[in-house]
């Protein structure tokens, strides 16, 4: 029998075998005095894992560094050991399988936005991590974790990648592993390093923003991303809440063309709280509008990506914003315009009607406030109106 110390690097540097070849770790697994071996038979491309106690021997799973580690296979093992049968073990998962199907849960059934950075977040977890039993991760693994990140990002990440999969965990026990996890802690609790300096963020003057307005005019971006980055100027809207649009979300009433968020459309919206919001457009920022209409003639989303009944991404997007940037045209990100706007509004409008923020500011909002009055849809109107106005004024033949 060869000797092997198992772990995936080395399992997977293993070449292709034409005759039946045996391998065994260097590891002993001792479980209520029953001691064994990992063992792996090679054939081929085919690397199966097998464990061998007295006359029994249990076939575990074909090696796969995704969804079959080695670490998954000790713990199948030692299982096994432990009550002389597979069939009465509980599985345990790869933490990689579950991220992604709390990631589907959130997505899919709760509509949950922001994975964008979710997914970088959970690419800076170690790969032999994402690969160990979610039982398993005790406090060396979130040691590992801690100081991989700290290698190739900054401790901020750490704070938010660990207390992503601190949600994670929670959702997983809860939803789909009660049986498994239920009485275990969760593991990346209590982890955040405290009191980490903060760089103060640059935030552009309502004159900035009317400069990077006449640049990104001026651009030779495609009218495209011309008229996104146009509108979210103009609302202070997130970007994924823009690219979110369909032409069914146009609506035109009496007070003129709006365009609509349905629940769970706006960034503070769910469907427990119902929130919707709506964007009315000034008509000279209407026209601006109409006229990429009716060049690109979107026929699902208004921003349409290769495929129509998807979005552009906001990546894809904002790497245009990121362009100008890194060229010395303009100096702040996009995810500014908000703060500018907010800025911009103080005593002379109700910013939080453009944002979507007055939803949420008090009792009253959530619960008492008729948001549909002819009344208040007028107030809407109204703050969008003197912030829609300030900018075309300032910006003349430029808008």
């Amino acid at each position: 029998m060869n000797k092997l110390k198992f772990n995936d690097e080395n399992v997977k540097k293993l070449g292709f075998f034409s005759v039946d070849t045996q391998f065994s770790d260097t590891e002993v697994l001792n479980i209520n005095n029953n001691r064994a071996r990992l063992r792996l038979r090679a054939k081929g491309n085919t690397k199966s894992f097998f464990v061998v106690l007295g006359s029994n021997r249990v076939n575990l799973g074909q090696f796969d560094e995704e969804y079959y580690s080695v670490q998954q296979a000790k713990y199948d093992a030692m299982k096994f050991l432990e009550k002389g049968s597979l069939e009465t073990t509980i599985v345990s998962p790869p933490l990689k399988k579950v991220i992604e199907e709390v990631e589907a849960y959130d997505r899919d059934i709760l509509q949950r936005k922001g994975y964008t950075q979710d997914s970088y977040r959970m690419k800076l977890v170690p790969k032999h991590i994402l690969n160990m039993p979610i039982h398993m991760i005790k406090w060396n693994e979130i040691k590992a974790i801690k100081e991989h990140i700290l290698v190739v990002s900054t401790p901020k990440q750490f704070n938010m990648t660990v207390a992503k999969l601190r949600a994670i965990w929670n959702k997983a026990r809860k939803h789909f592993y009660r049986d498994l996890l239920w009485d275990l802690p969760n593991p990346f609790t209590d982890l955040k390093i405290e009191n980490l300096p903060k760089n103060k963020r640059a935030i552009p003057s309502f004159d900035e923003l009317v400069d990077m307005w006449k640049v990104l005019h001026n651009s030779d971006l495609d009218l495209v991303y011309k008229t996104i980055f146009k509108l979210k100027m103009a609302f202070g809207c997130h970007m994924t809440e823009l690219l979110k649009f369909k032409l069914e979300h146009i609506v035109k009433d009496e007070l003129g063309t709006w365009l609509y968020m349905p629940v769970n459309h706006h960034k503070n919206s769910t469907h427990d709280n119902g929130i919707e919001h709506r964007l009315w457009l000034h008509p000279k920022l209407a026209d601006l509008f109409w006229a990429y209409m009716t060049e690109y003639k979107p026929k699902n989303y208004l921003f349409e990506g290769i495929e129509i009944d998807k979005p552009l991404h906001p990546a894809s997007v904002s790497k245009w914003w990121y362009r100008l940037k890194k060229d010395g045209q303009v100096k702040f990100t996009h995810d500014t315009f908000r703060h500018a706007l907010i800025t911009y509004c103080r005593n002379k409008c109700n910013s939080s009607l453009i944002t979507g923020h007055c939803y949420i500011e008090s009792t009253q909002a959530r619960f008492y406030t008729n948001w549909e009055d002819e009344a208040v849809r007028g107030e809407f109107k109204q703050s969008n109106f003197v912030y829609q106005t300030a900018l075309i004024k300032a910006l003349g033949k430029d808008f």
